[in-house]
């Protein structure tokens, strides 16, 4: 399952896999949402949270 977030209102929709790229309409507020790549939607929080860890504070 792929998150796609609405950038109007904020609520998450779940997307089945195979569909990034692809676009619909929020069920809250009725703006267009894309899907984003699985990497965009999820993938992209680990790399941050180690690059994060390898910075020392006051250096």
């Amino acid at each position: 399952m792929i998150a796609a977030k609405c950038a109007e209102c904020g609520h998450v929709h779940k997307v089945k896999d195979g569909n990034e790229g692809r676009k619909f309409n929020c069920r809250q507020c009725k703006a267009t949402v894309k899907i984003p790549s699985p990497s965009a939607s999820g993938g992209g929080g680990e790399a941050f949270e180690e690059e994060a860890a390898c910075q020392t504070p006051g250096t």
